[in-house]
């Protein structure tokens, strides 16, 4: 691929993967989270945010999860679909530990995710109608 990567990837991003299928590259910022088109070479959205402290891949790689600092004892946590940058999951945050990140883990599938809550229990969460089960 003959891509021009100074156009496609900025000095800002911190981390970039691919989609399971490669059609794909996401690229995480400091504040921009970009979706690629690998074979066009070509940006196909970015979204911005206040700042992205922690960003992560679910297990099967459908889902892009990231925390952006909102303000100084605020943050969010968000679940977004790929390759649609849809928000399905978000939660506030008071503080954040970097240790205890991925606060949202997944099974194999991406068909149920676990998250923990601030107050020290865990929800399960059905991805497919993004509801809480128990």
């Amino acid at each position: 691929m003959h891509t021009d990567q100074d156009k496609l990837l900025t000095k800002d991003s911190q981390q970039a993967f691919f989609t399971k299928d490669g059609k794909f590259l996401v690229s995480v910022g400091t504040q921009d989270l970009t979706l690629i088109d690998v074979q066009k070479e070509q940006i196909v959205s970015t979204l911005r945010f206040e700042q992205i402290s922690i960003s992560g891949l679910s297990t099967a790689h459908k889902y892009v999860v990231l925390v952006d600092k909102k303000a100084k004892d605020l943050y969010l946590m968000m679940v977004l679909k790929l390759p649609t940058f849809e928000c399905v999951l978000q939660t506030e945050l008071k503080f954040l530990r970097k240790e205890a990140f991925p606060m949202i883990k997944f099974d194999q599938d991406d068909s149920i995710a676990f998250r923990a809550t601030q107050k020290n229990t865990i929800e399960v969460i059905c991805m497919t109608t993004y509801s809480v089960l128990n």
